[in-house]
């Protein structure tokens, strides 16, 4: 069985190119968030297994999402994506409970790679 996917970022560019990486690899995406407050909403209506979420977001970023979600559910994995100027924001969002990350612009390898460890 595949395992379920909402993806986070307010770029439909991301999300799109996201979602037809994790298409490719047998992951089923179950629904698009465009911010954190969107993705809580979304998470709790779609109980996805895994969330890839953005960082910096509008109205609600990232982290702060990363935090509430794993207060709802300690054991939903979150895979946090960043930019390459974004990688001081690592060490805190695996503070605050991500399971890894992934760098923007993808390598679809290390995508799926990342994915298929959770």
């Amino acid at each position: 069985m595949s395992k379920k996917v909402l993806i986070v970022d307010d770029s439909s560019f991301i999300r799109n190119s996201l979602q037809a990486i994790l298409d490719r690899a047998g992951f089923e995406v179950v629904g698009m968030a465009q911010d954190g407050l969107e993705a809580i909403s979304k998470c709790k209506a779609l109980n996805p297994d895994i969330v890839a979420m953005d960082v910096i977001m509008p109205r609600m970023d990232g982290i702060q999402a990363l935090r509430l979600l794993k207060s709802f559910n300690a054991d939903l994995k979150v895979v946090m994506v960043t930019s390459m100027n974004a990688l001081d924001k690592v060490v805190e969002c695996k503070n605050a409970g991500a399971n890894h990350y992934i760098v923007k612009p993808f390598e679809e390898d290390k995508v799926i790679s990342v994915f298929k460890k959770l």
